[in-house]
């Protein structure tokens, strides 16, 4: 019997300090959101990432959990669908992250100039 094997992805943070699947389902809500929708809910999201990743449902609600828990989609339940809106734009979402790295490399080129004297 073939064995059933699925890509292994990234959850350490990448680009807007997301996983990889969290930064992809953000990006998914950001564009709904664009076209007008109110809100989005976990089955949006399923439809669309099974079809394409096959993930089960309860991965997508779990990543629909962790954004709420970084404050990037505000999720409420309702008749046991959870549904909610980004948090953040795309853009400040951007500036956020873009902001800590400079101030990391300020922080960091201080320490070496302080260093060197």
């Amino acid at each position: 019997m073939e064995k059933l094997t699925r890509e292994r992805r990234s959850y350490s943070p990448g680009p807007l300090g997301l996983g990889s699947l969290e930064l992809d389902v953000m990006l998914f809500i950001w564009k709904r959101e664009e076209n007008g929708e109110n809100s989005t809910t976990v089955k949006d999201a399923f439809r669309v990432f099974y079809a394409h990743n096959d993930l089960t449902y309860t991965t997508v609600r779990t990543v629909f959990h962790r954004l709420e828990k970084k404050g990037t989609f505000n999720g409420w339940l309702r008749h046991i669908k959870q549904k909610g809106r980004s948090t953040i734009t795309q853009h400040d979402q951007e500036k956020k992250l873009a902001s800590k790295c400079l101030t990391g490399l300020s922080l960091s080129f201080l320490m070496v100039i302080s260093r060197a004297r």
